[in-house]
């Protein structure tokens, strides 16, 4: 395995390539969750909304699930 040299440079482009990737994560999320409320799974699954929903089931506070 190649030894990576972490220069300044090399930190900044790996941080922003990773970011990049949470962003495509964070999108495909929201697709997928829109596709929950839509089919409407909160209410037959006892979560009074899609914030309660996403809170319990992605284990994230109320602020971040709105």
């Amino acid at each position: 395995m190649e030894r990576v040299e972490w220069t300044p440079d090399r930190i900044e482009m790996e941080l922003v390539h990773l970011e990049g990737m949470i962003g495509q994560i964070r999108a495909r999320q929201a697709q997928l969750i829109d596709e929950v409320d839509r089919l409407e799974l909160p209410r037959t699954d006892g979560s009074r909304t899609i914030v309660d929903w996403v809170a319990s089931r992605l284990d994230v506070r109320h602020s971040t699930a709105a």
